[in-house]
């Protein structure tokens, strides 16, 4: 969850130069984050409650940090998405799943574990929200998925808490 804080984090500080490049920072980002969790954890067991605060004050200060544009009034809503949107949507989502996927059964059940988290809804719509409607949108919305996050972190924690 840290490292998906920081792919939010990447992509929005990287979106005034475009999404192609905030896509591609926001995924190092999340990457180089992934290997050093997978380090730590191969070295430390991080208990589930640890990891929980750990990840609510990655939410908190990367709300502390999420550039002040994300905060600006609503602008006009956007024309409607082309009729090839959905389809190419789900297509990348499909793509990245299974790439997570082979990567994480190649990798084994800890990385996997730390990959489960990994932004693929989070990409699909910044891109296409800041493809089509700007970085200020896309900025929004990834603003409303960092509050969300404490819920997915909340059940991460649960199931993690019921495993033990």
């Amino acid at each position: 969850m840290i490292s998906l804080t920081g792919f939010v984090v990447a992509y929005a500080l990287a979106a005034p130069r475009g999404w192609p490049l905030a896509l591609l920072a926001a995924w190092l980002t999340f990457a180089l984050g992934t290997v050093a969790f997978a380090l730590l954890t191969a070295a430390v067991h991080i208990p589930p409650t640890i990891g929980l605060l750990a990840a609510c004050a990655s939410f908190a200060a990367a709300a502390r940090w999420f550039p002040a544009t994300a905060d600006t009034p609503s602008a006009p809503p956007p024309p409607p998405p082309p009729a090839w949107d959905l389809p190419v949507r789900a297509a990348c989502a499909a793509a990245m799943v299974l790439a997570i996927t082979a990567l994480a059964s190649a990798a084994g059940s800890r990385v996997a574990g730390l990959l489960a988290p990994a932004p693929i809804i989070t990409s699909i719509l910044a891109a296409f929200t800041h493809a089509q409607a700007g970085a200020p949108t896309a900025l929004r919305v990834l603003r409303g998925m960092l509050t969300g996050f404490y819920v997915f972190a909340a059940f991460c924690w649960a199931v993690a808490e019921i495993a033990l």
